[in-house]
């Protein structure tokens, strides 16, 4: 009987809007997750992908592979491993896999699957973090503010785009947000699990990045706002009482876990992480801006390819980046308890990385849904202010979010479908193939067409050549597969401070090693013709554009990809001149 009246219930207004929220935010993040396959597109992926394969090597597990990347703390790369080692289990139990032994070669032939497998991690957390978010800022102020809250953050750019890549910032998000709801549970409810839930997630949000520190100040703010509702309360009874206790043991044991390097070596993780401090704060050669407020004024670089829009204009949109703004100013000269919790994340993340040379708007994008929903604080609060009655305030919120979410949601499908055409690199890949032959020596940039390589002295991001180097073609069996020869350009020298001149200059590389064709792409080439680079590094920059005069002066141009209307840098291929080579042709030159 009780079942059938719950049938017959009909479903409150708020939950079907969320449930088909949710569910288009699904589909814009879904669509278009398997670009570039099977290439490997994507920089940042491949170093979380390929520290995440070395963990499941037991054999050579140590200190060292347990911390793997410097420049991320652990937990992301364990959360892939663990994924992974569900996906090898599951292929042995069907047979899928006939043994352990397959499972390595299909990992090193085959590596885009486990990108797939993390761009699909990231997309579920993308998701959940809408209806989350929608939680969290239900329990700070009411459900119409919410559900604007959730509708900004479903179709914002930069968090849709973001959930197609298998990298930290989705998934820090995700605890940054998911820490902040269990915060207001503890400021309503105030119960034993609430402070070990939020201690729980805000641990493994440091322990995805480290950036995500700041949460544990909302922690703070979460904690003094709830014991201090009775204004007698002292300072030691705040923070000297069995919840606290148990949050500060739940802080501590969670991040040791989900970050273990942190005790296990201590002596090498703490030089790490001021280094990559101060390489952040030294920034990367034509990766800048103009000073603190570039991110918001967006006089810095503008991105390319998985970092473009970069800016906060262009990964909210403007409507969107000037509500925000509005409604951060608002919740500030309120400054309600529930105002300031919401403001002191995203103020803190914004005053590090604004201090810092290295402008990159992923760096921004844990504190975005709740800088948002300053947003839809205002907006809210400015219906109330001008409508008389609910009809007229209804009408009013579902244009003003109409205006913001639904010009929003047409650019996240547009880069869908942009994501699903072919790259520039997967083109000029097919072209090198079909018109140079296997052996050549080739001289490359940061982003080449992923060819297979057999220069063992140079390692690239891409596929590894198949054991037996064949592979299937056609209907008469089994082709050979086509190899070069790819030697550096010295590009990661002149991607960092200090203004200097290489030493080993990329025209000698291309006299002295005999290299037969250049391929040279924009996403490298156009920082050094940045007039603050110019300005900033006139010995580096100049370095390298006389590089590309020689290359255009000496080498014939054979053909180019354009990257208008398909991801992807721009590709030019040229031919060195004949007269310049000095040694006999092919794979086997010495």
């Amino acid at each position: 009987m009780q079942l059938k009246l719950l049938f017959r219930e009909k479903p409150k207004p708020a939950a079907v809007i969320m449930f088909f929220m949710l569910l288009l935010a699904l589909v814009v993040r879904l669509y278009g997750v398997d670009f570039g396959k099977p290439y490997l597109y994507h920089v940042d992926e491949w170093k979380l992908v390929n520290q995440a394969g070395h963990l499941l090597d037991v054999k050579h597990l140590n200190k060292d592979v347990l911390f793997g990347l410097g420049t991320y703390p652990p937990f992301f790369t364990y959360l892939l491993a663990f994924a992974y080692g569900i996906f090898a289990v599951v292929g042995l139990v069907t047979g899928f896999f006939p043994s352990m032994s397959s499972v390595a070669e299909y990992y090193r032939t085959n590596p885009f699957t486990f990108h797939f497998i993390g761009r699909l991690i990231c997309v579920v957390m993308g998701t959940a973090t809408i209806q989350i978010l929608y939680l969290a800022i239900k329990n700070l102020y009411n459900r119409k503010v919410a559900i604007l809250s959730a509708l900004f953050l479903a179709f914002m750019f930069i968090h849709v785009r973001n959930s197609h890549y298998s990298t930290v910032d989705i998934p820090v998000t995700f605890f940054i947000v998911t820490a902040f709801y269990f915060m207001t549970r503890i400021i309503k409810e105030n119960k034993d699990r609430h402070y070990i839930l939020a201690g729980v997630f805000s641990s493994l949000a440091i322990a995805t990045k480290y950036n995500g520190v700041f949460i544990l100040v909302t922690l703070l703010l979460a904690i003094v706002f709830t014991n201090r509702k009775e204004k007698k309360v002292t300072l030691k009874q705040l923070f000297i009482n069995k919840k606290v206790g148990i949050l500060a043991f739940t802080l501590a044991f969670t991040f040791l876990i989900a970050c273990p390097i942190s005790w296990i070596d201590t002596g090498k993780f703490l030089p790490i992480f001021e280094k990559n401090l101060s390489s952040q704060h030294k920034g990367k050669v034509g990766l800048g801006g103009k000073n603190f407020w570039s991110y918001i004024t967006g006089e810095q670089w503008q991105g390319f390819g998985h970092a473009s829009r970069n800016s906060m204009a262009g990964a909210m949109g403007q409507p969107l980046l000037v509500m925000s703004l509005l409604g951060m100013l608002y919740c500030g000269v309120r400054h309600r308890r529930e105002d300031l919790l919401l403001l002191s994340f995203p103020i803190l993340l914004y005053m590090l990385h604004g201090n810092m040379s290295y402008k990159a708007m992923r760096h921004l994008l844990p504190a975005l849904p709740l800088f948002a929903s300053t947003a839809a604080v205002l907006l809210d609060r400015a219906i109330e202010k001008v409508s008389r009655t609910a009809s007229q305030k209804t009408a009013i919120m579902v244009m003003c979010a109409a205006v913001i979410a639904v010009p929003a949601g047409i650019d996240a499908s547009r880069f869908d479908r942009f994501l699903t055409r072919k790259d520039t690199r997967t083109l000029a890949k097919e072209w090198v193939e079909n018109n140079i032959a296997s052996g050549t020596r080739i001289a490359v940039e940061f982003y080449p067409p992923q060819v297979y390589n057999s220069n063992e002295a140079f390692s690239i991001i891409g596929l590894k050549t198949p054991q037996g180097k064949s592979v299937n073609s056609g209907a008469d069996g089994r082709t050979e597969v086509k190899e070069y020869e790819l030697f550096d350009t010295q590009y990661l020298e002149f991607f960092w401070g200090p203004d200097r001149l290489i030493t080993e200059d990329p025209v000698q590389i291309i006299k002295t090693k005999d290299i037969e064709y250049v391929i040279i792409d924009s996403w490298t080439s156009a920082r050094f013709y940045q007039e603050d680079v110019m300005d900033e590094y006139p010995l580096l920059s100049g370095q390298r554009r006389d590089f590309y005069d020689w290359v255009k002066q000496n080498c014939q141009l054979l053909t180019d990809f354009a990257s208008n209307e398909r991801p992807g840098p721009v590709l030019s291929i040229y031919k060195v001149k004949d007269d310049l080579l000095v040694k006999p042709r092919g794979l086997n030159a010495k």
